[in-house]
């Protein structure tokens, strides 16, 4: 009797699926979208079958005046998640890349003055009431070795920035784990900045966009050491891969099967190093319009021709919505990944 119980058993029973990293891709839409092409957006992210996704606000954005907040941004983009069924990774950037993320009115402020850090407590105690279980990681800042990296003198003041922030968000009773974000670029150019960046964090947030000095992708036979390098870098937490992207420009010396590519051994890596990476966000769904693009060169302060083709050929899909061959890619290799996740 026993042993037919145990046949039933094994006959019946579902195989455990494999650990494997959340796999999102961050919500875009065509040029001039309506509500149609906004609904269109959500239908394929759904269709995709995606489990992760990524929200990022800027702190400056958020606190409008002293004490006042505006969290519209960040309560609709976890709406969409809640609607997608995803998991959820935050960003409430204290600085983007090489520009400062603080609310006007401290925006010279040291970082480790007590009004910044009381601010930024206060900041993330009210952002924390409208986050839900769903939200597994936040970052308190984005790819900021950019910035500190021309203002090495900030860096001891950010430190302390970010410990008061992790402070506060575990006194919030959140569940979530927190770092911050660095880029893959600047670990390879400055990897000391880098590992006292991410030494206090209890995950290791990175992006990662595999390019040349002139904006143009590096061979994808580097990736796989790349990827190697990142999951070393961890060591012993998870890696949250808050971007991965590869630009399909020609200008830039790439072109759509390159970017194809790139997305299935972005795959290949994300199953060989599966238990080292708890969530994986491609970057884009769709490419940024060119009213867009020329906020960013002021924004970043680079006016480049190659600089413009890396950030507006992101994208599996063009501005009007235009599949690249990476669309096709990505859906192949997501249709695979999850139904090797479900079995």
């Amino acid at each position: 009797m026993l042993l037919l119980a145990l046949a039933i058993s094994q006959a019946t029973s579902k195989p455990i699926a494999p650990e494997r990293p959340l796999i999102s891709l961050s919500f875009s839409v065509p040029s001039n979208a309506g509500e149609d092409e906004y609904l269109a957006s959500i239908r394929e992210q759904i269709r995709f079958g995606l489990n992760g996704f990524y929200i990022s606000v800027k702190w400056g954005d958020i606190e409008t005046s002293p004490g006042s907040y505006n969290f519209k941004s960040l309560e609709d983009s976890l709406g969409l998640a809640k609607l997608l069924g995803a998991d959820v990774a935050v960003n409430f950037q204290s600085i983007d890349t090489t520009n400062r993320g603080l609310p006007s009115d401290l925006a010279t402020a040291e970082f480790d003055s007590p009004e910044v850090q009381t601010r930024f407590q206060s900041f993330l105690a009210e952002a924390s009431k409208k986050l839900n279980k769903r939200v597994k990681w936040i970052s308190l800042g984005n790819e900021v070795d950019a910035y500190l990296s021309a203002h090495p003198n900030e860096v001891p003041a950010y430190l302390q920035l970010m410990l008061a922030g992790r402070k506060q968000l575990k006194q919030s009773f959140l569940s979530a784990l927190i770092g911050v974000t660095c880029t893959y670029d600047g670990y390879q150019k400055n990897p000391e900045l880098v590992e006292k960046l991410e030494a206090w964090t209890e995950v290791v947030f990175m992006t990662y966009y595999p390019m040349t000095q002139q904006f143009g992708p590096r061979p994808i036979s580097e990736v796989p050491s790349d990827f190697a390098a990142l999951t070393k870098l961890a060591a012993g937490r998870k890696l949250l891969l808050q971007e991965i992207g590869l630009p399909a420009s020609e200008i830039v010396g790439s072109s759509e099967q390159i970017q194809a590519d790139f997305v299935s051994e972005v795959f290949k890596q994300l199953s060989k190093h599966s238990s080292r990476i708890a969530f994986a966000n491609y970057f884009l769904q769709y490419d940024f319009p060119p009213q867009l693009l020329d906020v960013f060169e002021t924004y970043y302060g680079i006016k480049d021709e190659k600089f413009r083709a890396f950030l507006g050929s992101l994208g599996i899909r063009k501005t009007d919505g235009t599949p690249r061959k990476a669309w096709s890619r990505f859906r192949d290799e997501t249709i695979s990944w999850f139904k090797i996740s479900s079995v």
